[in-house]
């Protein structure tokens, strides 16, 4: 049996690989059809916290690169009765690279945007007893050398409400 938070990751995820998740959003944003990459983007969204040299010395990895993954959980026993009625907080890990610098950061912009509209758009209940509240912040990491390119992250932290028995 899946834990809440393990239930708070794969909800997240299941937004974000959806028809209506990241694929949607580019194609949005971008102002262009779907194509056959932008379907693809939905098996890029993995569950695991570790840096990217970690990552990058795992295998071979196509990018942009969508984490998520629970930083903190807090229990605030807003309802009478209940184990837990608190917010869990969940964070979508972006991570772009190339082997030049020129356009890292505007792609990084670019998917943390997309990322953002999904959580704008997404905002409200997912089931389960958890909502989505649709806060969310960004935060750009400066780019640095990794493996035999250049490599950049955002991590957007959103807050998903949570209420069991």
């Amino acid at each position: 049996m899946a834990t809440p938070t393990q239930r708070v990751v794969e909800k997240v995820r299941e937004v974000l690989g959806s028809e209506t998740g990241l694929a949607q959003s580019v194609a949005a944003l971008r102002d262009r059809p779907q194509s056959l990459l932008l379907s693809r983007l939905g098996r890029r969204v993995g569950a695991v916290q570790s840096s990217a040299e970690l990552q990058e010395k795992s295998g071979g990895r196509e990018y942009p690169v969508f984490q998520v993954y629970v930083t903190r959980i807090l229990n605030r026993m807003t309802e009478k009765f209940r184990r837990f009625s608190g917010t869990v907080e969940v964070v979508v890990e972006v991570r772009v690279s190339q082997d030049r610098l020129e356009g890292l950061t505007e792609d990084l912009q670019f998917y943390a945007d997309v990322v953002t509209d999904v959580v704008e758009r997404s905002r409200g209940p997912l089931g389960e007893g958890m909502t989505l509240s649709g806060v969310y912040e960004v935060v750009f990491d400066p780019v640095k050398k990794g493996g035999l390119h250049f490599q950049q992250t955002a991590r957007v932290t959103c807050e998903v409400d949570l209420s069991r028995h």
